[in-house]
């Protein structure tokens, strides 16, 4: 196998051969050790939705629990996950294991990066009719919103607009970042969230949107659990399907970012997602 040096961006990229195989964790794109750790395990867990029975992760985490998801098929191979019913749906996690294990770190500093397909397209959106989701719909979220802590990646219900918000155990919640989105429905976008005392920051489709100054207001170890496309009662669902969520404990460089884009976006884009009618 022969690699490709891509001169002008100053990276090595990925083996001629990767380039046949669906996005799966096992081809992922390896990103830069953190300061002071190597990359053995660069990422805390993963979640590229294949276990359509259990919903486990990568790492083989059970949810605390789950019902009535659906399962979307991706453009090339594999499945994701699909929020999207009439009813209450959910799935959700801790936010650390008793093995002492960290799923998301919304205490200090980390990063979340995810595909998403919408069912529906922006309300801003000129080439078809849009409403976006109908409300402000959580893609993650930990805690209860004006509760004890919460964090939260979001879409505006117009589908116009996403934002990342936290909310410290005392105090209202803060919007950290946001940024002008115009989606259509059914199409693959990659989204990248990122978060530290220093910085907060942005990103889809390779490209850091906007950032910010560092984020003071994380709910902390007061929050137990989080949830993938819904709130604590199944309502606000995300009305997409999401692929490949992989969640860091810390902030991840803009090089990987749009490293993870180049590679992945031959396997999300441009077919539609077959979505089914499962529920679970």
């Amino acid at each position: 196998m022969k690699s490709l040096r891509c001169a002008h961006l100053g990276f090595c990229a990925v083996v001629i051969s990767l380039a046949l195989i669906p996005p799966t964790r096992s081809v992922a794109v390896v990103p830069a050790p953190p300061p002071g750790g190597t990359n053995s395990n660069p990422w805390l867990d993963s979640w590229s939705f294949t276990d359509t029975n259990a919903w486990k992760s990568d790492l083989g985490v059970a949810p605390v629990s789950f019902t009535n998801l659906g399962v979307a098929t991706l453009p090339t191979e594999g499945t994701a996950l699909l929020v999207d019913t009439g009813s209450p749906a959910w799935i959700q996690f801790h936010v650390n294991e008793s093995s002492g294990a960290t799923n998301v770190n919304i205490v200090s500093q980390g990063s979340a990066m995810f595909w998403l397909s919408p069912d529906w397209a922006s309300s801003n959106n000129t080439n078809e009719v849009g409403t976006g989701p109908g409300v402000e719909s959580r893609i993650l979220e930990a805690g209860t919103f004006q509760s004890n802590g919460w964090f939260g990646i979001l879409c505006s219900s117009n589908g116009n607009c996403l934002y990342f918000v936290t909310q410290a155990s005392t105090g209202a919640a803060v919007t950290n970042l946001s940024v002008p989105i115009t989606f259509g429905s059914n199409e693959w976008h990659l989204i990248a969230a990122e978060w530290s005392t220093t910085n907060s920051a942005l990103a889809i489709d390779g490209v850091v949107l906007t950032n910010g100054p560092g984020v003071s207001t994380l709910p902390g170890s007061g929050v137990q659990d989080f949830r993938i496309g819904s709130d604590a009662t199944g309502a606000k669902q995300m009305r997409a399907a999401i692929s490949d969520l992989t969640t860091y404990s810390y902030p991840l460089d803009p090089g990987v970012i749009s490293g993870n884009f180049m590679l992945y976006s031959i396997f999300y884009g441009p077919s539609l997602p077959d979505f089914t009618q499962s529920v679970f």
